[in-house]
């Protein structure tokens, strides 16, 4: 399995793992099926519903955790809305350094996956 791919998945798990005294483990144990079945869906997924919003996570703009129009990524597969405004600035800081982690990631998946169909069009 890809670096990029292992690390964004083994980050996931264990944001899921510390947050599920709050949310619950049924985020984590989908998660774990989830990336067990395919292990590049989260981080795909992550791409097309989450990375579109990088400059809001970026500048740590909070509507991006409670604005209901945001793709339900964040509480379909980590289910951290339910719980964002409940929790304290120092818990919110470290939220947002775990999904800026994700989105440096994601971007990096991106970018290879893109290059690598420039590359194979240019081929064809």
């Amino acid at each position: 399995m890809n670096n990029i791919i292992k690390q964004f998945n083994d980050i996931s798990i264990d944001f899921l793992t510390q947050t599920s005294s709050i949310v619950g483990n049924t985020y984590l144990y989908k998660y774990k099926l989830m990336t067990k079945i395919n292990c590049v869906y989260a981080i795909d997924t992550f791409i097309n519903n989450v990375l579109p919003y990088k400059h809001k996570i970026i500048n740590r703009d909070e509507t991006f955790f409670l604005n209901k129009t945001i793709d339900n990524y964040m509480d379909d597969i980590i289910g951290i809305k339910k719980i964002y405004h409940t929790l304290d600035d120092e818990s919110k800081n470290n939220i947002w350094e775990i999904v800026l982690a994700l989105v440096y990631l994601a971007d990096e998946r991106y970018i290879i996956i893109n290059n690598k169909s420039h590359l194979m069009n240019a081929f064809n």
